[in-house]
């Protein structure tokens, strides 16, 4: 990955996510298989949800010494009891979440089986 994708990266956070736990550069540029018509893809990080618990992603083009951003994008709604955190490569996301309520469970001790 080159400097001025880093670099790219930190004048995006400061002007725009300054108030972000952090940000990951990700794709073909931190790949180092990005072409001219690349765009660089980040991961914006929050250290909570916006109030609707979506996460949200944002295309980051570079054009000359120009950076713009393309419109917001949902990549999915968490429950609010859910957990995530983004792989290192930006690719991901492994999130914790309860898939259902746990099923109840009856034990019944000193059992006997009827006499026949």
């Amino acid at each position: 990955m080159s400097n001025d994708v880093l670099d790219a990266a930190h004048a995006i956070r400061s002007e725009r996510y300054s108030e972000s736990a952090v940000v990951f550069a990700a794709g073909s540029l931190v790949r180092g298989e990005g072409t001219a018509y690349s765009d660089l893809d980040l991961v914006v990080v929050y250290s909570s949800l916006a109030p609707d618990n979506r996460l949200m992603a944002v295309t980051v083009t570079k054009t000359g010494s120009t950076l713009e951003t393309g419109p917001p994008r949902a990549l999915f709604t968490l429950k609010t009891t859910s957990s995530y955190e983004p792989s290192p490569d930006g690719q991901r996301f492994l999130v914790t979440a309860v898939v259902s309520e746990a099923s109840p469970i009856t034990v019944i001790l000193n059992w006997k089986p009827p006499t026949r």
